[in-house]
C-alpha cells in the first residue's frame, strides 16, 4: 500500500472493516499498548472471535491497510497513530514492555539518504528503538 492509500485508510478508521477486523482493531485500540496475538485472542473470545487463525488473518489485513504494525522486537501488534508520520518509529521499553509510536521526519530522511548513498533503495522503512522508559526503577 502506498503512503496516500495508507493515510486515506487510517482516516476512514474502522468504518470499512469486516466484523472480525473491527473486533481485533477495537481491542488493540482499547489496550493502548502492543499485544501479542494470543493475548489479543483472549481479549476477543467473548466477542465471537475464537480461532487463532481468525485473529492472525484480521491482523494481516489490518497491517495491509496500514492500520496496525507488528513490532519485530516483541512480536506484538500495535495500532498506528494517525498523528505519526508515514514512517513509524517505535520506542520499546526492555523492562516493562511499554511502547510508543512516534513520527520522525529527520530519522526517516537520514535513513533513506544513508541507504541511497550505499546504493540501496528502501522498500519499507520502520525503526524500532529499544531501551528503558522513565518508569524504570533503579
Amino acid at each position: 500500500m502506498n503512503k496516500a492509500a495508507g493515510a486515506a485508510q487510517r482516516e476512514k478508521g474502522s468504518n470499512s472493516l469486516s466484523r472480525n477486523q473491527a473486533i481485533v482493531f477495537d481491542a488493540l485500540k482499547r489496550e493502548g499498548n502492543p499485544m501479542k496475538a494470543y493475548a489479543l485472542l483472549e481479549r476477543v473470545k467473548d466477542e465471537g472471535v475464537r480461532a487463532p487463525m481468525t485473529v492472525y488473518r484480521a491482523l494481516s489485513d489490518l497491517m495491509d491497510m496500514g492500520l496496525v504494525y507488528k513490532l519485530d522486537t516483541t512480536k506484538a501488534y500495535s495500532v498506528t497513530s494517525p498523528s505519526a508520520s508515514d514512517i513509524p518509529v517505535f520506542l520499546v521499553c526492555d523492562t516493562c514492555g511499554n511502547s510508543r509510536m512516534i513520527g520522525s521526519e529527520k530519522l526517516e530522511e537520514a535513513a533513506r539518504e544513508s541507504a541511497l548513498e550505499n546504493g540501496f533503495y528502501v522498500d519499507r522503512l520502520r525503526i524500532e528503538v529499544t531501551g528503558y522508559c522513565c518508569n524504570k526503577s533503579a
